[in-house]
């Protein structure tokens, strides 16, 4: 029995074909807060050093998880922008 992989990206591709131009933008905007950015960076910083704690390993792992979907959203956005000539 051969195991089926499926991406992120595999996930979101039928989500795009739905996406129009002020979505796009929408998705585009999306930042984090300043104290987010600052709480990730301290707790990159504690990764690196091996000193997280198991409950700040796991805020960190869904943080990460979080970032990467909202980036993979956003270059999706810009394809579509792109494709409509609006960007």
């Amino acid at each position: 029995m051969t195991k089926s992989v499926v991406s992120q990206e595999d996930l979101l591709d039928p989500f795009v074909g739905m996406m129009d131009a002020e979505a796009a933008r929408a998705i585009l905007s999306l930042k984090s807060s300043p104290e987010m950015q600052d709480r990730a960076e301290v707790m990159a910083h504690k990764s690196r050093e091996g000193q997280l704690t198991q409950e700040e390993q796991r805020q960190y792992e869904s943080y990460a998880d979080t970032v990467a979907m909202i980036s993979l959203m956003q270059a999706h956005a810009r394809r579509v922008l792109r494709q409509a000539g609006k960007l």
